[in-house]
């Protein structure tokens, strides 16, 4: 871990665009009628939230992943469905 660190006297901030999503119910939210559930574009994997890639190493300076209970829901139901 000791080629890995931060500034502390830095400000890091990140945006994702969080005002519009509605990380409650997965959803973008474009105006009050345009909207779409995240979930069924994500599929049975996380929301990525933030990421950073070195492209000269291909390492990862931090990576965000959101889940909600819809994307664990529906990996539960897959799980049961390949149990019986």
């Amino acid at each position: 871990m000791e080629r890995f660190w931060y500034e502390p006297n830095l400000v890091y901030t990140f945006d994702y665009y969080q005002h519009y999503m509605d990380m409650a119910q997965m959803k973008l939210c474009v105006t009050s009628y345009l909207q779409f559930d995240v979930s069924k574009v994500v599929g049975k994997q996380p929301l990525q939230i933030a990421m950073a890639k070195n492209l000269d190493s291909k390492e990862y300076y931090w990576n965000f992943e959101c889940w909600h209970q819809a994307l664990v829901r529906e990996m539960d139901d897959i799980t049961k469905n390949h149990q019986t």
